[in-house]
């Protein structure tokens, strides 16, 4: 039985180790997803409130 892929604790070398980013640059890319979050959520609640108003 070949065991050289059972310990599952080995990381791939495969996958490129992204590393530590700017943490600015990461709260401001988080920052910038929340927004685009946020108005993804708003958009149909204002939708429907004005087919409501008609």
């Amino acid at each position: 039985m070949d065991t050289t892929y059972d310990n599952l604790d080995i990381r791939n070398p495969n996958v490129v180790d992204p590393g530590h980013a700017d943490p600015d640059k990461l709260l401001a890319e988080y920052q910038q997803l929340v927004n685009t979050v946020n108005d993804t959520r708003e958009k149909p609640k204002r939708e429907l409130q004005e087919a409501l108003e008609r």
